[in-house]
């Protein structure tokens, strides 16, 4: 559901949205339990936004051209009307064109930039690939159809962007870089049964997926959500059910939910994820996810089995570890690697063997490439520890 807002309510979006870069949700609620394998004293802050300004669409659903600033790595957007769908319309680097007007889906399969349509706004690395602009580029927003991903939406009411531009880091991978998430069980799900420990181990085989980018996942609290045992179905990209459980999780946990200052990423353990009527391993909102507006769905959900006890390996329900590694991996900017359907990532040294295929489960190989490392790493969620923490962060 969306809305129209006030230029107060606009000032809210503006205000909310601009702390959500450094808290990507809310919280609320009661707890029982919260762990963290660093304190938050052992981190440095985290990356700030530099407001743009608002930009307005057309009667044809297009913004005028905006800068993105050399080495920036990221614009952030959040409609004024949270309803709507909006992409990366165009986008020149210099004479080079990365994409280009006419080129619709949802994430832009045959551009040399890829880009995902979001409803409600979100936050767009530009360039996907890890690096940065030498010099400005300009882009145009483009509103879309929330089913189709078609041509921009022609608006007979005016529509407004609030945009910020989020400087990227880049440090050396010899660094050791930090993801806080909030593990949320379902009933019936493989997290709802287990003690601290293994949800911690579990943590700690999802990072070692991920030692390519020397990327550490860390729980930051969980949140186990009772009621009946129900699969999490998503249908026509339709991720509603996710934004339901995590108002629950706000309202129930007390520790659930990123703050001013700690980011933290929502995973969700469900008993079945299916999607489009399919089984599914996992499903991610969006690519990449982050500083998305309230209301707006946003996080990971992982599933275990969908017909039947599922085997058993290393005492987790098998593909699960490999499964969330994948998904955060989209959620921190990656494409993948190999896709039919949607077109791969657009990156030099992916191929089929490699954590992001579509489906992960026919590669061979366990690892990311170093520009997905660098990808992935730049991503604002990302937190790095103090000089004097470096051991908390390697565990």
């Amino acid at each position: 559901m969306g809305y129209r807002a006030s230029r107060m309510g606009r000032r809210r979006v503006a205000w909310v949205v601009c702390v959500a870069l450094s808290a990507l949700g809310c919280g609320g609620g009661d707890d029982a339990y919260v762990f963290s394998s660093c304190p938050l004293s052992s981190l440095e802050e985290v990356t700030r936004a530099t407001p743009l300004g608002e930009a307005s669409f057309d009667a044809s659903g297009v913004t005028p051209a905006q800068t993105a600033f050399a080495g920036a790595g990221f614009v952030a957007v959040a409609l004024d009307d949270t309803s709507r769908c909006v992409t990366v319309e165009t986008l020149r680097a210099g004479s080079t064109s990365l994409v280009e007007a006419m080129d619709y889906g949802l994430t832009c399969a045959s551009c040399a930039q890829r880009v995902t349509v979001m409803r409600g706004g979100g936050i767009f690395p530009l360039p996907s690939d890890g690096t940065a602009f030498r010099a400005t580029a300009s882009f145009t927003l483009g509103l879309r159809d929330c089913l189709s991903y078609g041509a921009p939406m022609p608006t007979a009411t005016p529509v407004t962007a609030t945009l910020w531009t989020v400087f990227a880091r880049d440090e050396p991978l010899t660094r050791r870089a930090v993801l806080r998430v909030d593990l949320v069980s379902l009933p019936g799900s493989w997290l709802a049964g287990v003690d601290d420990a293994t949800a911690d181990r579990f943590a700690r085989a999802v990072s070692a997926e991920l030692s390519d980018a020397n990327l550490d996942v860390q729980v930051a609290s969980r949140c186990a959500l009772g009621g009946a045992v129900a699969d999490v179905t998503i249908n026509d990209h339709d991720d509603g059910p996710i934004e339901v459980i995590r108002s629950r999780a706000r309202g129930a946990c007390m520790t659930y939910g990123s703050r001013v200052g700690d980011p933290r990423v929502t995973v969700i353990a469900a008993p079945c994820v299916r999607t489009d009527g399919l089984a599914a391993p996992g499903y991610t909102t969006r690519v990449a996810a982050g500083f998305t507006p309230i209301g707006v769905p946003e996080g990971v959900v992982v599933g275990g089995a969908c017909e039947g006890a599922p085997a058993v390996v290393d005492g987790f329900p098998e593909g699960l570890v490999r499964a969330t590694a994948h998904e955060l991996g989209h959620y921190l900017g990656l494409y993948h690697s190999v896709d039919s359907r949607f077109g791969d990532d657009r990156l030099s040294d992916t191929d089929a063997n490699n954590l992001m295929h579509a489906d992960v489960t026919l590669a061979t190989s366990r690892g990311l490439s170093a520009t997905q490392a660098r990808v992935m790493r730049r991503h604002p969620a990302i937190r790095w520890p103090r000089a004097a923490f470096t051991a908390c962060a390697a565990r």
